[in-house]
């Protein structure tokens, strides 16, 4: 299967995994047929990139944890979020009905179940990625708009464990970075339901509602919960910037939790892979722009950013590419010493996958040619 923007199907093409609705219900079922209605609805619910099988697809590509664990996740995280804001809500109308000070402090309290529910989640979600430890990051998890805090946070959780683990971090290191991540945008619940979704056209009224919610989460787990130091930081610093110019507080490199600094490079990775600004950028991109950002007076944490770069696949296999000699090629296979240089196989029409000629990147008489840039059709 290969990934291909919402913009670039086709009709007729098959979709190769499945999409899910907030409540973890299939939206449409992998292996239909997408119709021009069908395409129209993936968009309506802000879908902005599918994964489809057409000729040229390799196989199943194996996600870092199952598919029943991620939607459960999924859920857990949503009642979590939906149990604080409807306390938020009420507390408020009874603040207004008593003429009090809106400024008032709010105090809130959710059954500590969720939180043991999500600990759980966790500790499946660690065993899975342990077990996989050595699994390279092949397959972009696909979101709709509606849903999208929560899918994001499950996915931000996922990339986190699997930094953590190639830093050697012990489990409970692990687990504390783990809870951090996956309550990093807890926050979101606190502010108007119109600013969850960042704009870059906000207001800068609007800007900094949002950029409230890093504290409001921090404040809110400190209060009500029994988390880690270290898990409240990664929810606190996780916008904060290696060159000092992220909020809440401003702070720059050391000053900046570990896990603050791991969450908020997984964050950026999936928002961009995910089309969260309306357009999806694909992992080669996403991982240049990491990489070109790291390192002293930059965004990002150097050491954290390479370790990432390195479990992600820029060219997940299907992928149809342009190569420098002008060939149109698929995809077939990674290095994991080189992943920017696959194994690829040239595209004759009327050839099947298993018969195309394949060039390995990495060899010593293919290093003069070059991935130019992803395609979408032939």
């Amino acid at each position: 299967m290969r990934l291909v923007p919402i913009g670039s199907i086709k009709e007729g093409s098959l979709l190769a995994k499945s999409i899910y609705d907030e409540e973890g219900r299939v939206l449409l079922n992998h292996g239909i047929e997408l119709t021009e209605s069908l395409i129209d609805k993936l968009k309506v619910n802000q879908v902005y990139a599918v994964h489809i099988a057409d000729d040229y697809s390799v196989g199943e590509i194996k996600d870092v944890i199952r598919p029943e664990l991620r939607h459960l996740a999924v859920k857990e995280i949503k009642t979590v979020f939906e149990a604080i804001r409807k306390e938020v809500e009420r507390t408020i109308q009874t603040l207004k009905s008593e003429q009090a000070q809106m400024n008032r402090r709010l105090r809130l309290m959710v059954d500590q179940k969720y939180f043991q529910s999500i600990e759980q989640i966790i500790n499946e979600m660690m065993g899975d990625i342990i077990h996989n430890k050595d699994v390279m990051v092949g397959l972009v998890d696909i979101k709709n708009m509606q849903s999208f805090v929560y899918q994001h946070s499950i996915q931000v959780t996922v990339l986190s464990i699997l930094i953590g683990i190639s830093m050697k971090m012990d489990e409970k290191m692990l687990k504390d970075l783990a809870i951090g991540a996956m309550m990093h945008d807890i926050g979101l619940a606190f502010i108007d339901k119109e600013l969850i979704h960042y704009r870059t056209d906000f207001s800068e009224e609007q800007k900094e509602s949002y950029r409230r919610h890093c504290k409001l989460g921090n404040d809110f787990l400190k209060e009500n919960t029994m988390l880690s130091v270290g898990s409240r930081m990664g929810v606190l610093e996780h916008h904060e910037c290696n060159d000092g110019s992220g909020y809440p507080l401003g702070i720059r490199e050391e000053q900046i939790h570990i896990n603050a600094r791991i969450i908020h490079v997984a964050n950026v990775y999936d928002k961009m892979t995910s089309g969260h600004l309306g357009k999806v950028v694909p992992p080669n991109e996403a991982i240049e722009y990491i990489m070109g950002n790291a390192g002293n007076g930059r965004i990002f944490d150097f050491e954290i950013a390479n370790l990432f770069v390195r479990r992600i696949v820029p060219f997940p296999m299907g992928t149809l590419v342009l190569l420098s000699n002008s060939q149109k090629a698929v995809v077939t296979g990674y290095n994991a010493d080189n992943p920017l240089r696959p194994i690829v196989k040239i595209i004759e029409k009327g050839k099947r996958v298993e018969d195309l000629q394949q060039l390995n990147l990495i060899n010593a008489d293919t290093l003069n040619i070059t991935i130019k840039k992803i395609i979408y059709e032939i």
